[in-house]
């Protein structure tokens, strides 16, 4: 039986990302005209100069529109997933970093902007969100664990921090290591899900750029639940 693929969530997005990857006249004006003036404005507000700017822009526009050795061209990897302006920020944001860090001439205070966004992070998606959204994401996250009952706190503790097995919990809770599976998934299910809900409250028409930005939320939330244990 075929795998089900999951349904874009942004069809238009997908649409237009699919015309641009067969180069379309006017699909790609819309990206001149649109796109391409909106992710240079987000640069700056960043701290990227606008040589900077321009240069990622223009690597942009070659990985996306250009095919590579195998044939295929960058924009192909996009999926509908989240929206697409987000996802090209991204993307841009990405090649600005690699423009500044390859530059031996580039300017210095766009490189201690842009090297604070990746400090302490290899994905800088990861490091806009918690520069641009930290407060609203940080009471999310609290709100979600405070849903946890004091089981569930507990097995993620030791699960997350103290690196102890399904087995070894099991042991613990003398119960089999299917059951401590299930209940650790459940845990983690609850504190992703209502730190989204707790998001979109906070962030409204923004909640879907957040989570594109961030790629896999789950990343995000198991690396906070791993700092607030040891902070406990």
């Amino acid at each position: 039986m075929a795998q089900e693929t999951e349904a874009p969530r942004h069809p238009e997005d997908l649409a237009l990302a699919q015309a641009w990857g067969r180069h379309e006249p006017q699909a790609l004006s819309r990206f001149d005209q649109e796109y391409r003036p909106r992710l240079r404005e987000a640069l700056l507000r960043r701290g990227v100069q606008r040589a900077v700017a321009d240069e990622a822009l223009q690597h942009l526009s070659e990985k996306l529109f250009v095919p590579g050795a195998d044939g295929k061209t960058k924009i192909a990897d996009y999926g509908g997933r989240g929206p697409l302006e987000a996802w090209l920020r991204t993307a841009a944001l990405r090649l600005a970093l690699n423009v500044i860090r390859t530059d031996e001439g580039g300017g210095q205070s766009d490189g201690e902007a842009l090297e604070a966004l990746a400090a302490g992070s290899a994905a800088p998606e990861l490091d806009y969100v918690r520069a641009e959204y930290r407060d609203e994401f940080r009471s999310a996250f609290q709100t979600a664990l405070a849903s946890l009952g004091t089981r569930e706190r507990m097995m993620l503790k030791l699960n997350a921090l103290e690196g102890m097995s399904n087995g070894q919990i099991a042991r613990v809770y003398q119960v089999d290591r299917s059951t401590v599976k299930r209940w650790l998934a459940a845990a983690r299910d609850q504190l992703l899900r209502i730190t989204q809900e707790e998001l979109a409250k906070k962030l409204g028409a923004h909640t879907g750029e957040v989570l594109s930005l961030v790629g896999d939320l789950r990343s995000a939330v198991d690396l906070s639940l791993t700092r607030h244990l040891r902070g406990e």
